[in-house]
């Protein structure tokens, strides 16, 4: 089985809105809306696990009932991104298995593309964790405490963007309670721990489009997008 998680509990507060800016309405929908329908459309996605704010839980469950094409489940989160990934792993523990895929994605990169997501899972079949990378094209520099600014080989460097993906069973097991100190500790929901423990990561190239709106700039620019027509293909 394949389950996509998306994680929709942020607050979002450096877009300066009322509302946290995955519930923020562009052409009609919610931010989240437009990631939802990325993995309700994919073929290969048998289930969807959403997670979100506790205070808007209700409110999104009912928006959700249209959606029925596969399943999916709204859960409440928490008041950091570990211990929603926390809860989202707490809940997959009811019905995932070991070999079990699972592409964890920020409700907040809409422009998610298909075939992106069959990159992913193609690549989960010969590693048990993904990451999707795109290089940098800007010149690259780092502070030196004691001799100032100092370039970096800019063809070494890659810049993060979601989905996470892992096979359950690869990732499920540092999910325990116990192990949420540690976990707080971390970016990513599972890529340092796959560093870590030395485990192989796959990679599959990042997308322009797959932005995360984070400012009112990156908002602007998702809205001028979709009314331009504008869809990952």
């Amino acid at each position: 089985m394949n389950v996509a998680v998306v994680l929709a509990s942020g607050k979002g507060t450096r877009v300066g809105a009322d509302i946290p800016k995955q519930f923020i309405k562009v052409a009609g929908k919610p931010v989240f809306a437009y990631t939802l329908e990325a993995f309700l459309k994919h073929p290969q996605i048998d289930r969807i696990v959403l997670v979100v704010n506790p205070e808007y839980h209700a409110e999104v469950e009912d928006y959700c009932l249209q959606f029925r094409s596969k399943p999916l489940d709204v859960i409440a989160g928490g008041q950091t991104r570990v211990l929603s990934a926390y809860h989202a792993f707490s809940h997959l523990a009811g019905f995932c298995r070991e070999e079990d895929k699972l592409v964890i994605h920020d409700a907040v990169r809409p422009f998610l593309s298909q075939k992106m997501i069959s990159r992913i899972l193609k690549q989960l079949d010969a590693f048990c964790a993904v990451a999707v990378v795109q290089s940098v094209a800007e010149t690259v520099f780092y502070d030196d405490e004691r001799e100032g600014l100092k370039k970096i080989d800019r063809s070494r460097v890659y810049r993060i963007q979601t989905p996470e993906a892992f096979l359950y069973g690869a990732i499920a097991p540092y999910y325990r309670q116990e192990c949420l100190a540690e976990l707080e500790q971390y970016t990513s929901v599972g890529h340092d721990l796959m560093l870590k423990a030395k485990k192989p990561i796959g990679r599959v190239p990042g997308e322009t489009l797959n932005f995360k709106i984070t400012t009112q700039e990156d908002l602007a620019l998702f809205s001028a997008l979709v009314r331009a027509g504008c869809r990952p293909e």
